[in-house]
């Protein structure tokens, strides 16, 4: 008997300036991440926005993310040490952004009621192409490029 179906969206981000690593750039990604959440059926978004870091302080261990949106053009001065912490964490190097700064991704990873996930997937897809169009015009110095991907995972359960 089928259940429901978890679907990956991959949406891959380039700025025009062949730079993630901007205030504008950023406070754009913590946007997008955050518009991703409020779609049908979401269960899960990851981007360098809300990813954490673990860092060794002394003797704690500190758990945050790598910033916190938004970032105020006065924390300009922050960005090579947020820069050269995203490009050390190897769980998100060449997943959320690649090596060389130039793009990152938002996975949204959804799970699909096992109702009719033809028309589900139809207005999910719908409600993304909004959400990016939206984000676009606020945010003409990034592209998602070219569109973007979609990966499923089908579970089944058996009746036994």
């Amino acid at each position: 008997m089928s259940t429901a179906r978890t679907t990956a969206f991959l949406i891959i981000i380039e700025p025009v300036d062949d730079s993630i690593f901007t205030i504008n750039t950023f406070n754009a990604i913590a946007e997008l991440t955050e518009a991703a959440w409020n779609l049908s059926y979401v269960t899960r978004v990851d981007s360098i926005n809300n990813c954490n870091v673990i860092r060794s302080l002394d003797d704690n261990i500190d758990v945050s993310t790598i910033y916190d949106a938004p970032l105020k053009y006065s924390e300009e001065s922050q960005l090579p040490l947020i820069k050269k912490t995203t490009l050390k964490q190897k769980m998100f190097l060449n997943h959320l952004v690649s090596s060389d700064g130039k793009y990152t991704a938002i996975n949204i990873v959804v799970e699909l009621p096992k109702n009719d996930q033809t028309t589900e997937t139809i207005e999910l897809v719908k409600e993304i192409e909004g959400a990016l169009k939206t984000w676009q015009v606020r945010h003409p110095h990034l592209k998602h490029l070219p569109d973007w991907c979609c990966f499923n995972e089908s579970r089944y359960q058996s009746n036994n």
